[in-house]
């Protein structure tokens, strides 16, 4: 008798073994592959700020890989969205303990991301108020912190 209850024990230890590692592949790993692209989201911004503000006289190898980087991170954000269950999105009490942004959120902000990419080649007397404001407007949808002496006014960005 004693034998039985011993293989219980061990067969119900397995199965949360297992059931714990099921949760971790298809919430916790997802989930942390979203954060890691907005913060390097945030980390790109950051970094080529100097050739996003001045894309018309980088040199063009510059130019190419800050235009190839904000089209992968776009794609980066689709890819990870697709590896989250759709289901969790629909409780406020996932986002909210995760600390992620809407899923209608995150598909505007690699939206946003494309269309930094697509203005850095266009020729346009507003261009850089387009480019800035889909930056910004990318890091608000996420969530991203931007200091308020970094951001460009609506204000500014409208005249």
């Amino acid at each position: 008798m004693e034998m039985s209850n011993t293989a219980e024990i061990v067969v119900v230890g397995v199965l949360v073994i297992m059931l714990i590692q099921v949760f971790l592949k298809w919430v916790i790993d997802p989930t942390r592959q979203l954060k890691k692209t907005m913060a390097d989201i945030l980390h790109t911004f950051v970094r080529y700020a100097y050739v996003i503000h001045y894309v018309d006289v980088v040199p063009s190898d510059l130019h190419s890989e800050v235009f190839e980087k904000t089209r992968r991170l776009s794609g980066e954000l689709y890819a990870d969205m697709a590896l989250i269950p759709k289901c969790l999105f629909k409780y406020s009490f996932f986002r909210k303990v995760f600390t992620l942004p809407k899923e209608e959120m995150v598909y505007k902000s690699a939206q946003n991301l494309i269309a930094v990419a697509n203005w850095m080649n266009v020729k346009h007397e507003n261009k850089l108020i387009h480019i800035i404001s889909n930056i910004q407007n990318a890091c608000d949808n996420l969530g991203l912190y931007i200091d308020p002496n970094d951001r460009i006014t609506d204000k500014h960005l409208n005249v």
